[in-house]
């Protein structure tokens, strides 16, 4: 009788190996078919474009994902055709939200008496100045910017204060 020898028994490592292997074999195959339905959709003949390029390890090879786009909540941007058929971006410009103490000098310019911080905000938020962010105590950080402008800027600030927690308008700020 021949004896069968046996296979050598495989170790987790090694087992390990050629699943990571397969699995990498399989996602290659799957990005490639994305990027020929990718490229059907938008009309263009399908790019044969290699798989991502494959990084020694310590053990094999194994294979790094494409670079994410990057994507930013900048202002959208207009592309305008220049002479000679090259494109320059152009920007729109951003819309400025005013800033507390810009939507304070506001409501204090069209008030006539002095008002408290919080009376401010309330003004500002109905009229659609400005909108606390969702800070907990907006009447507070009002309070202490226009102080600290006060402090500052000294004669040259835009607010004055009448009275303990009230302010008022500088009409000699801007002269």
């Amino acid at each position: 009788m021949t004896a069968k020898k046996k296979a050598p028994k495989k170790t987790g490592e090694a087992l390990t190996r050629e699943a990571m292997a397969v699995i990498n074999k399989n996602l290659a195959n799957i990005e490639a078919e994305e990027r020929k339905a990718a490229a059907s959709a938008n009309g263009q003949a399908a790019v044969n474009a290699p798989p991502p390029t494959a990084a020694k390890g310590r053990k094999g090879t194994r294979k790094t994902a494409p670079k994410p786009t990057a994507t930013t909540n900048a202002p959208k941007a207009n592309v305008a055709k220049k002479g000679g058929g090259k494109t320059k971006i152009v920007k729109q410009p951003a819309t400025k939200r005013p800033s507390a103490l810009d939507a304070a000098a506001q409501v204090l310019a069209a008030s006539k008496e002095p008002r408290n911080t919080k009376s401010l905000i309330a003004e500002m938020e109905k009229k659609g100045l400005w909108k606390s962010p969702g800070g907990k105590t907006p009447a507070a950080t009002l309070y202490a910017a226009i102080i600290r402008e006060i402090g500052t800027k000294k004669r040259e600030a835009r607010f004055i204060k009448t009275e303990r927690g009230l302010f008022t308008i500088n009409q000699k700020a801007g002269k």
